[in-house]
């Protein structure tokens, strides 16, 4: 039986092939909204255009290494028949693309040799297999094509793909560094639009950052620090604090995201650099004594070691198990990390997630969250890594959980 994704291609497709009206039978609303496509019974042809634009930010966004007042950009516009989908392309400069590399490969895109623009699996592939890398690019496509589809058949995505849009997860809205006066302005800005805050750490104004945040508002905070913890020692007397102020400051939650050691500066990044077994027993240490400590609700990217070790061996096997043995005793919840899925598609490569390791957490008894390390939530929009995702750890029967536990509830 087809799935309902499945039918609704089958069926537009069928109502363009004949050249009929599409109307808003998928959108539910009550006015129709009709949109005619081929009027001419002819097969349109696409035609994208592409412009770069530069965002300027209201506020500096300043984190623990730089700041920045704009973010550069590149508008794709994509046009069928009368109608126009519109994406973009967002370089912040921590990617590595630039508005000339987006514009490169922008420039190699043809699109009008595509009749129909209901074909996105075959006009996606198509934009992917034009280079390996260059994601922002292909994502504006992405996006703009979404767009299109959309009007065309007059209905919001998340109708077309079945979805309840009062189940749509959270996302959390960043307040970077500065001084109190601006912070409490872009706390003001900001509180009744979104249900959670992120606020950026790793300079000396940490604590002056809380509590600040919370002379406005009681919604929940997570906390990033950027790498930007470079003592140890100041790094664990941020936690603790951080730990003392959990139920006066109602913290709900702070992430783990186990990247190095001692400090960011005199040591290696685990993510790049486990390339033998000391650095791999060091990883694991780590890992539990930061899932120990009682501070965090989730350990981010668990294998992130298979980023830079060679293979998935004995050894891997062994800290993988302690890592997990202890998560499940502990009750904290393992990332499926799916944002380097596309670049190991694209380099023929297996890092993470990491198949032998997830095996190993499901045979521990792991609970697992699906998630992209917060550093684009545009992936989200792109469903297909996602619902792959809900399905690999269906297979493995690793139960999945859709939220994070307060700390204030353990």
């Amino acid at each position: 039986m087809q799935n309902r994704r499945d039918f609704l291609k089958t069926a537009t497709l069928a109502a363009l092939g004949s050249g009929l009206v599409v109307r808003q039978t998928l959108a539910g609303e009550s006015s129709l909204s009709n949109v005619y496509i081929n009027k001419l019974g002819l097969g349109g042809k696409m035609k994208m255009s592409f412009f770069p634009y530069e965002l300027k930010l209201k506020h500096v966004f300043t984190v623990a290494t730089y700041s920045r007042t704009t973010t550069p950009d590149v508008q794709v516009e994509i046009e069928y028949e009368g109608i126009t989908g519109y994406g973009e392309a967002s370089m912040p400069p921590y990617l590595g693309e630039t508005v000339e590399s987006v514009m490169s490969f922008l420039g190699k895109v043809n699109l009008e040799q595509f009749s129909d623009p209901f074909q996105l699996d075959d006009i996606l592939s198509y934009v992917d297999s034009l280079s390996p890398k260059d994601t922002a690019a292909k994502a504006a496509v992405d996006i703009a094509l979404h767009d299109l589809v959309g009007k065309l058949l007059d209905a919001p995505w998340y109708k077309i793909w079945g979805l309840n849009k009062e189940k749509t997860p959270s996302t959390t809205f960043t307040i970077g560094i500065d001084t109190p006066d601006v912070v409490r302005e872009k706390t003001k800005e900001c509180a009744d639009q979104f249900n959670i805050l992120k606020v950026k750490l790793g300079r000396d104004n940490d604590k002056e950052m809380i509590e600040t945040i919370r002379s406005v508002t009681n919604l929940p905070i997570a906390i990033d620090a950027n790498q930007g913890w470079k003592d140890r020692q100041y790094a664990l007397d941020m936690i603790h604090w951080l730990k003392e102020k959990i139920k006066e400051y109602q913290l709900d939650y702070i992430l783990f995201g186990n990247h190095h050691y001692h400090t960011d500066e005199k040591f290696p990044y685990f993510g790049h650099h486990t390339e033998n077994l000391d650095m791999l027993e060091l990883y694991e240490e780590s890992a539990i004594e930061g899932m120990e400590s009682g501070l965090f609700c989730c350990l981010a990217h668990p294998d992130l070691f298979m980023r830079s070790y060679p293979q998935f061996d004995r050894h891997c096997k062994l800290i993988s198990r302690h890592i997990c043995r202890t998560a499940a005793r502990l009750h904290i919840p393992l990332e499926y990390n799916i944002g380097y899925v596309a670049y190991n598609e694209a380099h023929n490569l297996q890092t993470y997630p990491c198949p032998d390791f997830w095996h190993i957490a499901a045979n521990e008894g792991c609970t697992a969250i699906i998630g992209l390390d917060a550093h684009n939530n545009k992936d989200l929009e792109t469903p297909v890594y996602y619902n792959r995702a809900i399905e690999e750890l269906k297979a493995l029967k690793i139960q999945r959980v859709d939220s994070l536990s307060l700390i204030t509830n353990h």
